[in-house]
C-alpha cells in the first residue's frame, strides 16, 4: 500500500495535535494543583514539542503551496516570487485593509500581467487583529491591478450581510443603492464619497454582471483596482481561474468608464 501526505491528511494530523497538546497541558495543570512538580517540566517539554510539530507541517503545507504556485507560474512563464521585494512592500497600498488590523505581511508574488498599460499582480496578504489570547490572524489574496488608463471614483464594493446592513443603520454609514438593480443592491454594499461619479461608473450592464461575483470585494481608487474574497487565500488549482475572471471585471469597469465618459461628451 502507497502511503501519501496529502493536504487534508496533515490538517487532520494539526488537529489531534493540538488536541493532544491541550490534554497535555490540562494535565500539567492537575499536576500543579497536586504538587506533582516533578512531572510537570516533562509535560511543557511534551507541549512544546507538539507545537514544534505542528509549526513544522504548516511551514510543510506553505512550502507545497508555494511550490506549485511557482510550478503554475513557469508554465504560462509569468514571474513569482515567495518573498517580496522592497518595491513589493507597496502593492497594498491604497487598499482598505492596510488599515485594519496590524503586522501586515505579503508572500507569493505572482506577475500576471505586467505591460507599459497595466499592472496586474497577485499576492497573499495576512494581518492580524487584537492581540493576546483575542488575537485573530486572517490570510487572503488578493488582485492588485494598476493602469494609466483607468481614471477611478474612490469606492468599496463588498457583499451585504446583515451586519453590514447592521453598521450602515447605527454609525450612518451611506449604501450607494441603485432601485433599478434590486439584486445588486441587495447582494452589495456600495460606499463612496463622490455618489454622482460612482452611479455614473456603475452602469446597469456593470451591475448585472457584477451580480454573478456576489462574494468578492472590490475597491477602486484612480488608477488602481483591487479584487479579493475577504478571508480567501487561493488555492494553487484556483489561480487560473481567478486571473480570468478578474481580467474579466477589470474589461468591465474599463467598459462602464468609456461609456460614462462618452455620456459626458
Amino acid at each position: 500500500m502507497t502511503f501519501r501526505i496529502t493536504t487534508k491528511y496533515c490538517a487532520a494530523c494539526s488537529l489531534i495535535l493540538l488536541v493532544c497538546a491541550q490534554s497535555v497541558f490540562a494535565a500539567s495543570r492537575l499536576a500543579a494543583r497536586t504538587k506533582s512538580s516533578g512531572n510537570t517540566w516533562i509535560i511543557f517539554v511534551g507541549v512544546l514539542g507538539i507545537f514544534g510539530v505542528i509549526a513544522a507541517i504548516g511551514v510543510y503545507l506553505d512550502k507545497v503551496r508555494s511550490d506549485k504556485i511557482a510550478a503554475f507560474a513557469g508554465s504560462l512563464g509569468l514571474t513569482y516570487r515567495s518573498k517580496p521585494t522592497a518595491s513589493d512592500l507597496s502593492l497594498p497600498s491604497g487598499c482598505h485593509l492596510m488599515g485594519i488590523g496590524h503586522g501586515h505581511t505579503i508572500r507569493n508574488i505572482l506577475e500576471a500581467v505586467q505591460t507599459p498599460a497595466l499592472g496586474f499582480t497577485l499576492f497573499d496578504l495576512q494581518y492580524t487583529v487584537g492581540s493576546g489570547r483575542n488575537a485573530s490572524t486572517y490570510q487572503q489574496t488578493v488582485s492588485r491591478m494598476q493602469s494609466s488608463l483607468l481614471c477611478l471614483p474612490s469606492f468599496i464594493l463588498f457583499p451585504g450581510t446583515i451586519f453590514s446592513k447592521l453598521g450602515e443603520t447605527i454609525m450612518g454609514r451611506k449604501d450607494i443603492d441603485f432601485s433599478d438593480s434590486p439584486v445588486f443592491s441587495e447582494a452589495f454594499v456600495l460606499r463612496g464619497d463622490d455618489d454622482t461619479a460612482i452611479r455614473a461608473l456603475f452602469s446597469p450592464k456593470l451591475r448585472q454582471a457584477l451580480e454573478a461575483t456576489a462574494k468578492l470585494t472590490i475597491e477602486g481608487n484612480a488608477d488602481h483596482l483591487f479584487i479579493f474574497r475577504a478571508g480567501h487565500r487561493l488555492k494553487p488549482e484556483e489561480f487560473s481561474a481567478t486571473i480570468e475572471q478578474d481580467k474579466k471585471i477589470l474589461a468591465l469597469f474599463f467598459e462602464a468608464q468609456e461609456a460614462g465618459v462618452a455620456a459626458e461628451s
